[in-house]
């Protein structure tokens, strides 16, 4: 699958949602479960939490087969 690499330009308004959030001492979280293989949707959106993360989100994956051991 070819695609563009994932910029922060396109969500900065949530970006810097974000970041006000956490800044202001609240705080965003995800947990996401999944299945393996990841479908190309979930490696496009798992490219995308890493700017959730540089925001201040906490981001959670679970394995449904491995639920003892979070990323």
């Amino acid at each position: 699958m070819a695609c563009e690499p994932v910029t922060r330009g396109a969500t900065q308004p949530w970006f810097d949602r974000v970041k006000a959030y956490t800044a202001s001492g609240r705080s965003v979280g995800r947990v996401h479960i999944v299945t393996q293989p990841l479908s190309d949707y979930l490696r496009f959106e798992f490219e995308h939490y890493r700017h959730n993360v540089e925001a201040g989100k906490a981001v959670r994956i679970l394995e449904r087969d491995r639920p003892d051991e979070p990323s």
